[in-house]
C-alpha cells in the first residue's frame, strides 16, 4: 500500500458568512455602547409593565402606571416585548435586556446583508449595510420597536425598517430604466 497525502481545502465562502459575521460584528458593538441601549427612560416603564403582566397572568386594560390617568382605557400592544424585557431583567439584569436588545438589531442587521448579497457584491453590501447602522443607530434602544412591529400605529420594528428600505433600494437599482418616450410639446408643431 503506497501512501498518499490526502489535501483537504477550505475555502471561506465569503457570501455564505458574511451575514454571521455581520450580525456578531454589530452584536460585539452594540453590547460596548451598551449603556447606549439603556438610554431611554420608557425603558424602566417597559420593564415595570412586563412585570405586571407576568405578575397577574393577564394583559392591563387600563393605564396601571400613571398617576394622571389611572385606570383610563388603554390597549397594551407591546406586551409580549414587554414580557421579553421584563423577563431579559429578571434572568441578568441591564445587561441582560441590552443583550436582548443587541441580538435583535444584530439578527436584522445580518438579515439586510444576506438579503443585499443576493442582488449585490460584497464591497456595496458592506458599505450600506453600515450605512444602515449609522442611520437607525439612534432608533436602537430597549424599547419594543427593537423587537416587535405594531402596524396599527406605524411601528416598525427596526428589522422591518432596515429591510424594507433595502428591498426599495435594491428594486430601483435592479429595476431597468424606464424607456423614454418622445414627447410633442406644442413648441414642436
Amino acid at each position: 500500500m503506497s501512501e498518499q497525502t490526502i489535501r483537504v481545502s477550505r475555502s471561506l465562502d465569503v457570501p455564505a458568512a458574511m451575514p454571521w459575521f455581520v450580525a456578531i460584528a454589530v452584536y460585539l458593538l452594540l453590547m460596548v455602547l451598551g449603556n447606549r441601549l439603556l438610554g431611554d427612560a420608557d425603558t424602566y416603564w417597559h420593564i415595570t409593565l412586563g412585570r405586571l403582566i407576568l405578575e397577574h397572568r393577564a394583559l392591563p386594560t387600563g393605564e396601571a402606571l400613571s398617576q394622571t390617568v389611572h385606570a383610563t382605557h388603554w390597549v397594551a400592544y407591546e406586551w409580549l416585548s414587554q414580557i421579553a424585557y421584563a423577563a431579559a431583567y429578571t434572568l441578568g439584569g441591564w445587561v441582560a435586556v441590552a443583550a436582548l436588545t443587541a441580538a435583535a438589531a444584530a439578527a436584522a442587521f445580518g438579515l439586510l446583508t444576506r438579503y443585499l448579497l443576493k442582488y449585490w457584491q460584497p464591497t456595496p453590501t458592506i458599505a450600506a449595510v453600515l450605512a444602515a447602522l449609522v442611520l437607525t443607530s439612534p432608533h436602537i434602544v430597549a424599547r419594543p420597536h427593537v423587537l416587535a412591529a405594531d402596524p396599527r400605529h406605524g411601528h416598525r420594528a427596526v428589522a422591518v425598517v432596515v429591510a424594507a428600505a433595502a428591498d426599495d433600494a435594491v428594486g430601483e437599482l435592479a429595476r431597468p430604466p424606464a424607456p423614454r418616450r418622445a414627447s410633442v410639446s406644442a413648441a414642436n408643431i
